[in-house]
């Protein structure tokens, strides 16, 4: 016997998966962790009390952050009826707010008087417009001149669609580069 030998010690565990049988009792998504499990809810909603089921959140957005990403009510199923958001985006100073639509699908009409999404370049709606649009032609990029910008969605209470999915970001942006042509 050696006695300056060292010997080892190995600690393991197992763990299983909760969320693989019956979504963990999620109602819309199970997150498997190390020796636990929780439950989150999709866009639009939140977590109920229980921790399992869902329930319609508000639908005011004050965004802080430099970059994340934006999307309808129940995306990526279809939008419900008669909802009205706004996501305020506030960001650094000197800085534009950028805003790309990936995914676009609303209810076509020339006007855009059904459901519909509204970009400003500011605070409010009471600001100057940088688009109104509708259909499915996505807009493109979108950037504000300040580092502020409000964003408006409607849906009517007929067709559902779809609806949207954007990612924004802050920078200092071209601001003549990205504005859509009209």
């Amino acid at each position: 016997m050696n006695q300056g030998a060292i010997g080892f010690k190995i600690k393991f565990f197992s763990d299983k998966d909760e969320c693989a049988i019956s979504n963990g009792g999620c109602e819309h998504e199970c997150v498997n962790t190390i020796g636990s499990y929780s439950c989150t809810c999709r866009n639009g909603y939140v977590l109920h009390t229980n921790k399992r089921g869902c329930k319609e959140a508000g639908c005011k957005h004050d965004i802080k952050t430099a970059v994340g990403e934006i999307t309808s009510p129940n995306w990526p199923n279809k939008c419900p009826s008669r909802k009205e958001c706004t996501w305020l985006i506030r960001t650094t100073p000197g800085h534009r707010v950028k805003v790309v639509l990936h995914e676009f699908e609303l209810e076509t009409q020339p006007e855009c008087a059904y459901d519909h999404l509204e970009l400003y370049d500011g605070s409010d709606s009471d600001q100057t417009v940088l688009g109104r649009y509708c259909g499915s032609k996505k807009p493109g990029t979108i950037v504000a001149t300040t580092s502020i910008m409000f964003i408006k969605f409607f849906s009517d209470a007929s067709v559902q669609k779809r609806v949207f999915s954007a990612t924004h970001q802050t920078g200092k942006f071209d601001l003549y580069k990205h504005f859509p042509k009209y």
